[in-house]
């Protein structure tokens, strides 16, 4: 291989290059302008100008704006988990009203604007469930079941 490493056009079978070439063509191409104004769009877009944009990397720039989406999805769940909360009192007390005997079976992440991260959601009810299995076991001791009561009870 030439060039230390790197595979080359020569290098490389000239069908591949070809379906490697017809690949780029044919994807759509990368509007600068648009990526451009989501950047500035952002909490960190002050601190790009143009001058420093253009001199960034495109797959930077693509990881700073999933993070700042990500992040301004965080924020928004977080902000609507009292309205969500509000929301399961409303519809317990709905049920109450209406003669209901089954208890609430909503969850928060139902009312959230955005879906929660599933591994994460998937971790913390593997959590709760272990913790419930020894709790009912009585393998952990009063004091420390007083403490984890509020991550364990639903709602």
């Amino acid at each position: 291989m030439a060039g230390g490493g790197k595979v080359t056009e020569r290098d490389q079978d000239p069908e591949e290059l070809i379906i490697s070439y017809q690949k780029y063509l044919a994807s759509k191409p990368l509007d600068i302008l648009a990526l451009y104004l989501q950047l500035r769009c952002t909490p960190i877009g002050a601190d790009y100008p143009k001058e420093v944009f253009i001199r960034t990397p495109v797959g930077l720039i693509t990881h700073l704006l999933k993070s700042c989406h990500e992040d301004e999805r965080r924020r928004a769940n977080i902000g609507s988990i009292s309205t969500a909360k509000l929301t399961q009192v409303v519809i317990s007390v709905a049920q109450a009203f209406g003669g209901s005997k089954e208890r609430n079976r909503t969850k928060i992440s139902d009312f959230l604007p955005f879906e929660l991260d599933q591994q994460s959601s998937e971790v913390e009810e593997r959590t709760k469930e272990i913790l419930t299995k020894l709790i009912k076991s009585q393998r952990i001791p009063a004091h420390v079941i007083a403490a984890l009561s509020p991550h364990i009870t639903p709602g």
